[in-house]
């Protein structure tokens, strides 16, 4: 009986340490998953300054493409004001013209390029949404899997304290 005893609670250590081994695997998961978010969250802040930068770079440019306007209306007041010939009117004002649809279409391109970026800027957001979910659900996953090895552990001592009585309870009988 005693060797039937010796080989349960052995199988039962054995089986608690199992349990322990994988509450201690998933706690390490756990940290990996939350180191991974933030390098995720790291990499995501780089993404906005950047994105940042190229508004601002945009923004820049409308400026340019502004002044350039406004150099075209005083040039074509200059062009009226000497009452240049016809021909040379029309060449230099279809120069202008076309610096003018150059920079207008650089402007409507920044314009498209600044709304891709908005785009990433709400997925990146969404994907940092998501991240924090699952990390939230791997955190109850967690504390379930700690509350579990608690319970475990409080059933290993109430095992432990009946084995000790009941060898306690033979000693004495064959005493």
């Amino acid at each position: 009986e005693l060797e039937d005893l010796n080989e349960t609670m052995v199988e039962q250590i054995d089986h608690l340490l199992k349990q322990k081994h994988e509450v201690l695997t998933s706690r390490d998961e756990l940290v990996r998953l939350v180191d991974k978010l933030q390098d995720e969250l790291d990499h995501a802040g780089v993404k906005m300054e950047t994105q940042g930068k190229q508004i601002k770079e945009a923004e820049a440019q409308s400026e340019v493409i502004q002044e350039l306007e406004n150099k075209l209306a005083s040039k074509n007041k200059v062009l009226r004001d000497l009452e240049l010939n016809k021909n040379e009117m029309m060449v230099k004002l279809s120069e202008v013209q076309s610096e003018l649809e150059r920079r207008t279409s650089d402007y409507e391109t920044s314009i498209g390029n600044c709304k891709d970026l908005s785009e990433q800027l709400q997925t990146l957001n969404t994907e940092l949404s998501n991240n924090q979910q699952i990390m939230r659900k791997q955190n109850e996953d967690y504390q379930g899997k700690v509350a579990a090895l608690n319970t475990t552990q409080i059933k290993l001592g109430e095992s432990q304290d009946l084995i000790l009585r009941w060898v306690f309870c033979i000693l004495q009988n064959r005493g």
